[in-house]
Parts: C-alpha cells; structure tokens; sequence
C-alpha cells in the first residue's frame, strides 16, 4: 500500500535541500556561505556605483547656459507663502486657550 504521509524522518533524509537540516554545524556553515557570498555581491556593486559617480559618468551631466532654468520670482514667492505659514502658525502656537473647562 502506498504512503499518503511520510514520516518526519522520511521527509528529512529525502526533503533537503542545500542540504540544509542534516547537521547544524553544516546548517550553520551553508548559511554562512550564502550571507558571505552576497554581502560581496553587494560590495562589489557599492563599489562600482562609487566609481561611476565619483569619475562622473552616473548621473546627469552638468550644462552651462546663459540662462538660469529656474525662475526667481517664483521662488521668491514660494518662499514668502511659506514664511507666511510659519508665522501664522507661530501666531496660533503662542495664543492661549480660550475655550472653558467643562469639568467646572
């Protein structure tokens, strides 16, 4: 008659994989290998994304042009809605309460 369900010892002798569960010196060595394998990967990758960066050929390019892409006034007004936000919000910090206990 056929095993529906294999025995826990059954499913570990033939259910490894990497064999893994066997031994934890071997668990702890296999697992090891895997974390020091891709924390190179990782390295090696920081490192070349540093060398692009640093010798300039990652990233945008820097253009001079006569005009500035930017548009002043704008910023100017930007900044001052938001120094009026600051104060308004100061202003609300500062005043006290004025609202009733109701416990009284």
């Amino acid at each position: 008659m056929m095993k529906i369900f294999q025995k826990r010892d059954e499913y570990k002798d033939k259910g490894r994989s990497l064999g893994l569960g066997g031994n934890p010196d071997a668990d702890w060595k296999i697992m090891f290998s895997i974390f020091l394998f891709l924390f190179l990967v990782a390295l090696v990758y920081s490192g070349i994304t540093f060398i692009n960066v640093m010798s300039g050929g990652f990233g945008s390019q820097m253009v001079d042009t006569a005009e500035s892409p930017v548009d002043k006034n704008f910023l100017k007004k930007n900044a001052l809605y938001y120094k009026n936000k600051k104060d308004s919000f100061d202003l609300l910090k500062a005043t006290k309460e004025t609202v009733p206990d109701p416990s009284i």
